[in-house]
Parts: structure tokens; C-alpha cells; sequence
């Protein structure tokens, strides 16, 4: 243990700036890294680990200095430092240093009593409540023994207050493999499957011409729509059923404007030829073939209108409102990578063409700035054709037996956008604001219009600006990046569009029999268009 003492010492209060510095060289001089409030660990080959001779601190802050370093801290010897040093060596910590922690010196009439010696024991730092004599001058910088490497916390702890989320404790489980994901395969963003799995059940659906009803004749009564499941799912378990993403290339997206024929149409169709990981969404599926609902739908004049094999999945969606808000959006898109989200299912009236119909939710990103511009929409189809038990499989038990199953696109629809982030701490924060194009028969929030931070030793890494009522904000899978100062996780939005309107006692339609659903509940579209853009400030 080893005392250093410097008269000319006073007591430190207020910073005049938030920044050290630190040098590779005595006397302040050669590279040099400045560093803000927070924790860094410095890590080769782009810092200074173990390579730093002189510090300047500017008066009101600690700088805790340690010889080693891993994911969980500082540990070996340490000195709380609180004034500028030419030469570290002084304190025997020349080209020794790998973890540094700054902090403020005082904080709710509390101040920094730093490591002291007294009758030969060493006392640690500590905060210590301000005296009625003021801040005593603390002239002392003394070595503590060495400390044991620190072990990683098994679990981030995060804390709310407010719309503000604190980052507690710090660990390694941002959950890498999703966080991958996101970056790697899906543009940014992890839909609603960053809950798990939503099933679906495994009736086909018929096809309702108008308003979602079925007509007595015509097209109208034969099942066109039927769920798709992986070849190793048992095909004979409803778990089998549920809703994809698709990633891809958009190739176009087009409003359909035919009404006449045998099947009339005003959906939104979104072509995209699948990434690699993604393919088994054709692979997998049903095969081209020239079905009998084929055959009525398509003047072929004894030609085949199948492709031998199917290039493209096809997302299908209908907008009671604003459709085109949502066409121009993806016109800004062709030739890139967009991402759907939606049940998995094959029309049997278009040669069992593979479809995520309806599209529940649609993004892609591009470049904007020092950052990023993410276009979204979440949707609750408008055609009506997935709302109502009785537009399921005619041949389904309709008076007894089991009901049939939840359709898969009723209202309301409650979609969720989980945005991959990585902040590093110490550098500047990211700011995240969103935007609504447009939007209708969404649920409201409280308060989310408010600026939602995440914080980290009083610093903020991300705000996210909501500007609006629609979405509920968190923040979750929070880590640390091994050997590094960066911090990953998501921001997750939670909205909700369509409406369910109870007209009986009932608050749940699979309470009822499917024959009467119409009769004592009220179904609405609803949609949310927007964008996000995100910036280092």
C-alpha cells in the first residue's frame, strides 16, 4: 500500500467540463482519448489500454483507475484519482491502466470521500454526507490492494421511472441470437414474432366477395385460403399453424382494381422474391397446380397459367382507408429488401401460390443521415375475408362438435416492431423519433407521447420520441457486447389497430356460436403507417 500526498490540493465542487483526458505520454502529450461520464473498458487495438501516462480531470469529478479489466469491471489495484497527473508513474500506474470509471464528486449533498489510510488499514471510497464545515480538502491519492476479477451479473436489471428505463445492473444477456437476426436478416426489426410464435388454426377459409360475407352461390362457397406449415411440423397438430415473416427483395407492389370475373379483387399485392433464409416459404409449400378454383378464375384459352415453379411469395393486404399512403411507401422500395409479416397460407384460386395473407405488418430501412429512416405499417385487413368464424372451411362442424378455430385475421390486431439498437457508452446518444403517415381505429396510450430514455451511470444512450398517443414503448434484452463498451438490445412498440365492439354481455366472439357472431359483435379495420428515423446527436 502506498500513500501520495499533494499540498497544494483544494476541495473540488463543481466541473467546469464533464470530459477527462487521457494521454499516451507524460506531460499531456501524444494520442489521446477523451472520455465522458460513464465506465470504459479499453480494449486493443483502438484505445490506450495499458499504454496511458498522464490524465487530466477537471475539477467536481472522480476518475477511478484500474490495472485489469473484463466484461464485469475493473479489478486488481485501483486509485480514485481527482486532479490532473503529468506522470502516472508517480502513482505507479504508468502504462498500467485498462478500466476507467468517471463520475461526478458530489451528488445529493453527498461527496466522494476518496481511498484513504488510517492507523496502516486501508479505507475504499465512498460517498459521505456533506459536513456543516463544507467539502473537506482531501489531499490524499492512495492505492488500494488488488481486487479479485469481478464475475459478469447473470441478468441486466433494468428500472423504471417514469418514461425513463435504468440500466441497474449490466450482463451479457442481450440475446445475441435475435439481436443477429434483426441486424442480418430482417432490416433492423423483429415483428411480432419477438414474442414467440402466434398460432393459427388449421381451417381453410372460403372466399367473401363484399364486406366479408359469403354469398349463397358462386366462388363464394368454396375454400380458397388454406394455412401452410414446415415439413417437420406434424401436420396433423394445429401448433403446426402460424405466422411467418418473409424477408426478400420487393420485385412490385401494386394495387389490384379488377371487379369483374369470377373473383373480384381491391388488395394490395407485394411480390418478393425470399432472401436465402426465407425460401423454404416456396420450398416447403405447396406446389404449382392448375386446381379446379384455378380453372374458373383464368381464361387460359388451353394454355397453362401455373408456373412450373413459384419464384415469389406474395403479400396480400387491404386498407379501408389510405391505401395509396401505403403504395407510394413501397414504390420507395423496389429492388430492395423489404420485410412481411402474416399468416402463411397458399390460394387455391391462383395455382396455390404461396401468400402471407393479410400482410399484419410491413417495414424495410434505408440510410438517412448519420443513422437510419425504418418505414412501417401495421394493418388489420379491411377485406374482411379472415374475421368471421362463418366464413371458415364449409365443411367444418358448424351446430356441434368442436368449434371451428379463431380466425387468423380478426380485430383487434396487436402488432409489435422490436428496433435493434447498439449505444456505447461514454459516446454520444442515439435519438429515435417517430412519425405517422397515417392511421385509423388505433388504440390510444397514455402519456406515450412522451421522450422515452435509457440511461446507464446517468447517461443517456437512447431517447425515443413517440410523437403521438399510438404505442407503448419499452426497452428489453438489454447486454453488453463481450470485451467491448457497447451495449445492445431493443426498443419494443406495442400498437394495436382494428376494433372489437361487444353488442352483448359477451366480450369474447369464440363465446358465442359462429352463426351468431355477426349478430353480437361489431368488427373494424383499422391501420397504422409511419416512420421512425434514428440519429447520433
Amino acid at each position: 500500500m502506498v500513500s501520495f500526498y499533494f499540498s497544494s490540493i483544494k476541495a473540488q465542487t463543481t466541473a467546469v467540463f464533464d470530459n477527462i483526458i487521457v494521454y499516451e505520454n507524460e506531460n499531456f502529450q501524444g494520442r489521446s482519448q477523451s472520455m465522458a461520464l460513464g465506465n470504459w473498458r479499453l480494449i486493443e487495438p483502438t484505445s490506450l489500454n495499458d499504454a496511458i501516462s498522464s490524465i487530466k480531470i477537471p475539477a467536481g469529478l472522480v476518475v477511478i483507475v484500474y490495472e485489469h479489466a473484463n466484461d464485469a469491471g475493473g479489478f486488481g489495484k485501483s486509485v480514485d484519482l481527482m486532479e490532473n497527473h503529468s506522470t502516472l508513474s508517480d502513482i505507479g500506474f504508468n502504462d498500467k491502466i485498462s478500466y476507467i470509471s468517471v463520475f461526478k464528486s458530489t451528488s445529493n449533498n453527498t461527496f466522494w470521500k476518496r481511498n484513504t489510510k488510517i492507523n496502516g488499514s486501508f479505507i475504499a471510497g465512498h460517498w459521505e454526507r456533506v459536513r456543516a464545515t463544507g467539502i473537506p480538502v482531501q489531499i490524499n491519492s492512495v492505492v488500494s490492494p488488488e481486487y479479485p476479477e469481478k464475475l459478469m451479473p447473470k441478468k441486466t436489471i433494468l428500472t423504471s421511472h417514469g418514461n425513463s428505463t435504468e440500466i441497474q445492473q449490466l450482463s451479457l444477456d442481450y440475446n445475441a441470437t435475435l439481436w443477429d437476426k434483426a441486424k442480418t436478416d430482417q432490416m433492423g426489426i423483429i415483428g411480432s414474432d419477438y414474442g414467440g410464435k402466434e398460432i393459427i388454426g388449421q381451417h381453410a377459409f372460403e372466399r367473401a366477395t363484399g364486406n366479408g360475407v359469403l354469398n349463397s352461390f358462386g366462388a363464394d362457397r368454396f375454400n380458397f385460403y388454406y394455412p401452410q406449415h414446415r415439413l417437420h411440423d406434424p401436420a396433423s397438430k394445429s401448433s403446426s399453424y402460424y405466422k411467418h415473416t418473409i424477408a426478400g427483395i420487393l420485385k412490385k407492389a401494386a394495387t389490384y382494381h379488377g371487379e369483374d370475373g369470377f373473383f373480384p379483387d381491391g388488395d394490395l399485392n407485394i411480390e418478393v422474391t425470399p432472401s436465402s433464409n426465407y425460401q423454404y416459404l416456396i420450398s416447403e409449400g405447396e406446389k404449382p397446380e392448375i386446381t379446379f378454383l384455378t380453372k374458373q378464375g383464368q381464361d387460359f384459352g388451353g394454355t397453362d397459367p401455373c408456373p412450373d415453379v413459384f419464384t415469389t411469395v406474395e403479400g396480400e393486404v387491404e386498407l379501408k382507408t389510405s391505401q395509396h399512403h401505403l403504395e407510394n411507401m413501397l414504390q420507395t422500395c423496389g429492388g430492395s429488401t423489404i420485410c412481411l409479416y402474416g399468416p402463411w397460407i397458399y390460394d387455391d384460386g391462383h395455382c396455390q401460390h404461396p401468400e402471407i395473407h393479410p400482410a399484419e405488418q410491413i417495414w424495410f430501412s434505408k440510410p438517412f443521415g448519420n443513422g437510419n429512416i425504418y418505414y412501417c405499417a401495421l394493418i388489420c385487413d379491411a377485406s374482411e375475408r379472415f374475421w368471421w368464424r362463418s366464413q371458415m372451411d364449409v365443411d367444418a362442424v358448424l351446430n356441434s362438435g368442436p368449434r371451428k378455430q379463431k380466425p387468423w385475421a380478426s380485430p383487434p390486431i396487436i402488432g409489435k416492431f422490436a428496433i435493434a439498437f447498439e449505444a456505447e457508452i461514454g459516446s454520444k446518444k442515439q435519438q429515435f423519433s417517430l412519425q405517422e403517415i397515417s392511421s385509423l381505429n388505433q388504440s390510444i396510450n397514455a402519456n406515450s407521447h412522451e421522450t422515452y430514455n435509457l440511461m446507464y451511470n446517468g447517461q443517456i444512450l437512447i431517447s425515443f420520441i413517440p410523437n403521438g398517443k399510438s404505442f407503448k414503448v419499452t426497452y428489453e434484452n438489454i447486454g453488453l457486447v463481450t470485451g467491448t463498451n457497447k451495449i445492445r438490445g431493443f426498443i419494443v412498440l406495442e400498437a394495436t389497430v382494428g376494433k372489437l365492439t361487444p353488442l352483448t354481455s359477451k366480450k369474447d366472439p369464440m363465446e358465442v356460436n359462429e352463426l351468431e357472431e355477426r349478430l353480437k359483435f361489431k368488427k373494424q379495420a383499422g391501420h397504422l403507417i409511419f416512420t421512425i428515423s434514428s440519429s447520433q446527436l
